[in-house]
Formats: C-alpha cells, structure tokens, sequence
C-alpha cells in the first residue's frame, strides 16, 4: 500500500550490523546512507514492488529499527529477538535491486524519543506491525505507520534517549562509544555566536549519490558532537581513550591539541574548524576519530563518522576580489609614478598629492575589498 512505511532492521548480530546501527546514530539530520540486503532478508511484498516499480517507493518514510537479539537460538530453530527499538526516522531516496541483493538509500530525520515512554511500547507495536516476529537479524518490510506519537525534543535529549534504550545491550556495554555529529554552523565573530547559513546544509546533490556538506574558504566553523561510551557497569572508567576529528590539514585546520578524554558519562564538545583560502573547488572529509594516549590500540567500538565535504569557492565574489585586487594594484602603481615624477621635477604640489592619495587608495582598496569578497 502507498501508505505503508519502509522499516530497516539491522541488529548486533554481527560486527557490521553492529557498526550500522551506530552509524545511523552519528550522521547529521540530512545524510544519505546506504543498507543493503540480500534477498532472503528481504519482505516478499517489499521484493515484488521493487521490481515491479522501485521508483514508487522513493521519498517515502522509513524508520530504523534496532533488533537486540542476545537470546540464543533454540537448537534448529529460528533465532529468539529479546527487543525491537525503533532508533531513527528516515525517507527513502533511492531502492534498487541488483541481482539478489536489495540496495536501499535513505536520508536520516529525527530520533524516536523514549522520554517517559515505557520500553515495551514501540515493542509490542512492531510486533503487530510485521505480524509476528522479525524472521531475521538483517531484515527489511513494508508495514502500517507506528500509532505511538515520537516526542520530537531537541535532537540531543532524543539522542539520549535512544543511546539509553540500547547502550545496556550486551554487545554494546563492552566499550562501545556512541558519537553524534549535532551540527555544522558558521561562528559568526566568536565560538559563543553561531549562525546557521544556508551554505553548511548537506547537499544531497552531491557526485556519487553521498552527502556532501558545502562550506567556504576562509571561513570559520564550528562543529558540536555529542558522545558516549557505553561500558560495562562494574569496569572502571576508559579514561586513557580520546576523541579528535582530523581532516585535511592543508584545507582545514583545527586548532585544538588537547585530546579529549572518554569516560562513561554523557558529554557535548565543540570543534573549531578553519577552512584555509583556495583558488578552486576543494573535496576533503572530516573523519571523527578514536584514539588511546600513547598510541596504543583501540579496542572500543565506534561507528565509521566520515563527513564528506566540498570547500566550494563563491566563483562571483572570487572574480570581484580579483577585480578589486587588480584595481587596487593599478591604482597604487599610477599613484607611485606620479610621486616619483613629482619627487624629481621638485614638485610637491597637486601631482604629488594625488600620487600619495593614489597610493593610499590603492592599498585600501586591495586590503579591504580583498576581505569582503572573501571566500
């Protein structure tokens, strides 16, 4: 039916089902990301509609589902799921089949909020949903829109709580860090004003199908993170882990050094960005990564948080700032030969004065109007 939702399902099963999950907790509201399942994971239903016409399928609403499937399978039965989470909404941008594997592409929206929701709710519903139990750990259907309302609170409260309905899962309480990418903005004048600008939306336009996020040369940015790490109640604090997000450094710098210490607590961080002048189009990613002091290996789970972005030059204002330039260059020359001239002939009268104001001007010119086009 067309009013059916399109419900992706990925669990803890298996290390990439895993790192899914948490990726779709880490991107920003926006971003494209790519599931694909074979065919046996696939709802039949969903199957024929895809090959009938994929296309009607694209732009409609998806939500994510996390399946916690600790529980053992019973011997030569199907595997037992413990609990199903709906983690985050989402709209289907793309789904293809190639072969026997289904291809599904989807632009990530709001978190479910479980704010004063009691935990079998989504649960239960979900069940009535599929008509029975998830058939796989991996696994993909139509169904009827949930009936529960989602609280839509502010994106980090909402994060929150869908960080605290999974992160006590077993497979997620042996060192599992949780990062989310809150946001991209533009620090207008200092760290504590921020303005968002239309220029550091994500760009689902992007080559490839991928998200890019646009920003400007020579500006400054700002990008806030919300992380966790989920551990194991009785182990003692992982304090000895650092978070950092790397990029590019001869297109973007960040100027902390410190190395920002994992405990197991809730915490929000905020990271200047300095987008340095180029004279072209520039692609790079900001990669959020995970260290231990002295270099030692990581042993904590994380999702794969690489933010691709295209340092796109203002092609009109870089011509201007040219023109401006140039002008400024010319205007100061002719300023400094009418001086000169002036300097031989013992004249210090009107041509002198017009080489001096030439000169000043020139250099004013190149300075100011060079920063106002800025980018």
């Amino acid at each position: 039916m067309e009013d059916d939702v399109l419900y992706l399902f990925s669990s803890n099963t298996r290390p990439r089902y895993l790192k899914d999950v948490l990726n779709v907790l880490g991107y920003p509201t926006g971003f494209t990301i790519h599931f694909r399942y074979e065919r046996r994971y696939v709802q039949d239903k969903l199957w024929q509609e895809v090959c009938a016409d994929a296309s009607r399928l694209e732009g409609r609403p998806a939500n994510i589902v996390f399946v916690d499937q600790d529980m053992p399978a019973p011997q030569g039965g199907p595997p037992l799921v413990r609990r199903l989470s709906p983690v985050r909404r989402a709209h289907v941008r793309r789904i293809e089949s190639f072969e026997e594997t289904l291809h599904v592409h989807f632009t990530l929206g709001e978190f479910f909020a479980y704010v004063g929701l009691q935990d079998p709710d989504y649960d239960r519903e979900l069940r009535e949903v599929l008509g029975g139990d998830v058939p796989s750990d991996k696994y993909v259907a139509l169904g009827r829109v949930l009936r529960h309302s989602v609280d839509v609170s502010e994106v980090g409260d909402a994060w929150k709580s869908v960080v605290d309905q999974i992160a006590n899962v077993d497979r997620f309480r042996d060192e599992t860090l949780f990062v989310l990418i809150r946001g991209v903005k533009a620090a207008d004048g200092s760290k504590e004003r921020l303005t968002d600008l239309p220029d550091v939306k994500p760009r689902p336009e992007a080559p490839g199908g991928r998200t890019w996020v646009e920003l400007r040369p020579g500006r400054h940015y700002v990008i806030d993170l919300a992380f966790r790490l989920a551990m194991d109640p009785g182990a003692a604090a992982a304090a000895e882990h650092r978070i950092a997000l790397t990029a590019d450094s001869a297109l973007i710098a960040f100027p902390q050094t410190e190395q920002t210490a994992l405990d197991a607590r809730y915490d929000f961080r905020s990271f200047d960005a300095f987008v340095k002048m180029t004279e072209r189009d520039a692609y790079t990613a900001v990669v959020v990564s995970l260290g231990r002091f002295g270099g030692e290996p990581v042993l904590v789970k994380a999702p794969d948080i690489i933010l691709p972005v295209v340092i796109r030059l203002h092609h009109v204002k870089h011509l201007l700032k040219i023109l401006a330039e140039t002008t400024g260059i010319v205007a100061a020359a002719v300023g400094a030969a009418l001086t000169t001239s002036a300097i031989r002939d013992g004249d210090y009268g009107f041509a002198f004065a017009v080489g001096i104001l030439l000169i000043a001007v020139g250099g004013l010119v190149a300075t100011v109007l060079r920063g106002f086009f800025r980018g």
